[in-house]
């Protein structure tokens, strides 16, 4: 067999064994299709029952507690209180454990899942529209298993000295990039083969 074969042959095979990270896909609800990006980052989960809590913050449950634990939690000053939203519906995706809400307005750098005993922190990463959690990293307490029911409330914050987040442009599927790879290997092939 020709060595630009076995190559072009192992080149193909290796690319199809790639493991592409995939946006979650909200499937319920009137929602339902709605691409809402990767899951974002969790950050930290606190009971605010705990003395980890009610040592630094008491029985706070405002927001300049809440924005103070963000910055604590991310050891720096400059994360800024945006907006709290409450009642919030979230839904399932097509990725298991993992949830999707809309911010409204857009959200920010970070947000907070609360419940009446959790806080949990998310770094926003994928998209300003949904913030998108994995609750399979939460809590059991938290009581997030299905989705079509409401968080307590979702706050969000902005850290001045963050990037724009960039959306995406659109993706070439794996498939039709490894037919593109092949068909141009195979063209490769041809050519020598002509040539000889």
């Amino acid at each position: 067999m020709n060595t630009l074969l076995k190559y072009s042959l192992a080149t193909l095979l290796g690319l199809g064994s790639v493991n592409i990270a995939s946006a979650a896909t909200i499937n319920e609800g009137t929602l339902d299709g709605t691409d809402v990006g990767l899951v974002d980052t969790l950050k930290e989960v606190i009971d605010k029952t705990s003395t980890a809590w009610t040592d630094l913050y008491g029985n706070g449950n405002s927001t300049a507690d809440e924005t103070a634990w963000v910055n604590d939690t991310l050891s720096t000053t400059g994360i800024t209180f945006e907006i709290k939203t409450e009642t919030v519906s979230y839904f399932s995706t097509d990725i298991i454990d993992v949830f999707a809400f809309a911010f409204n307005p857009t959200g920010d750098d970070y947000f907070i899942v609360k419940n009446a005993t959790y806080l949990a922190l998310f770094e926003n990463l994928a998209s300003l529209d949904y913030g998108v959690f994995n609750a399979s990293a939460l809590p059991s307490e938290m009581n997030i298993s299905s989705g079509g029911v409401t968080i307590s409330h979702v706050s969000s914050f902005n850290d001045p000295n963050s990037p724009p987040i960039i959306e995406p442009g659109p993706t070439i599927p794996e498939p039709t990039s490894i037919f593109l790879i092949g068909t141009g290997l195979l063209g490769l092939f041809g050519a020598s083969r002509k040539k000889s």
